[in-house]
């Protein structure tokens, strides 16, 4: 892989119409001239005059767009749910973190419910000790739980889980 262009210190540059200067940010060939307020008007007089062009590349592009993120949502289902889960954890303010392989791996060794023991379902991840109460986005704090359980446990501690299942009578 090669290496990143060096970031290039900023430039000073007067704007050719009303002299104002401004800081240009980028490498050699960025060749701004203008402030942002000339910028402005000379898109708002381009776009007023090409009008059609603008919206049919802009609509191009939207659709490109659309169909790249739908292949890419396909081919990469594990790295999304691992994003929203990481996500979700920032979010609540837990500490640790686990990748998707890590998560494959848990599911190379428990492939079955850590709840119930089903083998049969499908497996989400479930944290032992919850986010929302101090509980860590760390590996060693996810088991495989089958959607019933999952959903059942909710926000519960393994201990108040089992004593919950004890209670209802169900396992």
């Amino acid at each position: 892989m090669r290496a990143p262009y060096p970031k290039a210190p900023p430039r000073i540059v007067a704007c050719i119409v009303c002299g104002a200067t401004f800081v240009v940010q980028g490498r050699g060939h960025v060749k701004r001239r203008h402030c942002d307020e000339h910028r402005e008007r000379r898109w708002v007089s381009y776009y007023a005059r090409n009008k059609k062009r603008v919206l049919e590349q802009r609509s191009h592009r939207v659709d490109e767009l659309r169909a790249w993120f739908a292949a890419y949502r396909k081919a990469n289902k594990g790295k999304r749910n691992v994003w929203h889960h990481r996500r979700r954890a920032r979010q609540v303010g837990a500490t640790g973190r686990h990748t998707h392989e890590e998560w494959l791996l848990v599911l190379r060794d428990l492939p079955m419910c850590f709840w119930c023991g089903r083998r049969d379902a499908a497996l989400t991840k479930d944290h032992l000790f919850p986010l929302s109460r101090g509980g860590t986005d760390d590996i060693n704090n996810i088991v495989p739980a089958c959607r019933r359980c999952n959903s059942r446990k909710r926000e519960k501690t393994p201990r108040e889980y089992l004593d919950w299942l004890a209670e209802v009578g169900a396992a």
